[in-house]
């Protein structure tokens, strides 16, 4: 066996070594979470009953935020949201021509999108 090959093999001993081991600290880290969330759902319920928006644990405080999100814009939430455009602002406008004046919007956004690059390395396992 090559300096090369041998060096080849340790990369991807070690590689399988840390893969098993980022593995079993995510699936750690989710039960911790899921355990966290379930306390963090009773706090949020006792200061909300409370009419508090922080609460003073010795030399911790936590704090309630409320935290507005937008949906995410998925391909169909844009195509949908062109063509309601046009039949919201464009009465007059037939359907025909709305459908195609949206298909082409849409087409023309996803056309434009950048494609990245990026190469990496997945491990698949025969269980």
């Amino acid at each position: 066996m090559s300096k090369k090959e041998s060096t080849i093999q340790d990369n991807v001993k070690n590689f399988i070594k840390y893969d098993n081991n980022i593995k079993d600290i995510e699936k750690k880290l989710r039960e911790y979470r899921k355990i966290r969330n379930s306390y963090s759902s009773n706090i949020i319920e006792f200061i909300l009953n409370n009419n508090n928006k922080t609460l003073k644990i010795g030399a911790d405080f936590l704090k309630y935020q409320e935290i507005n999100s937008m949906t995410p814009l998925t391909q169909s939430f844009i195509k949908n949201s062109i063509k309601e455009y046009f039949n919201i602002n464009y009465t007059k406008m037939c359907q025909e021509d709305i459908q195609i004046l949206s298909e082409n919007i849409y087409n023309h956004i996803i056309a434009s999108r950048k494609n990245n690059k990026k190469f990496i390395l997945k491990r698949e396992q025969n269980n």
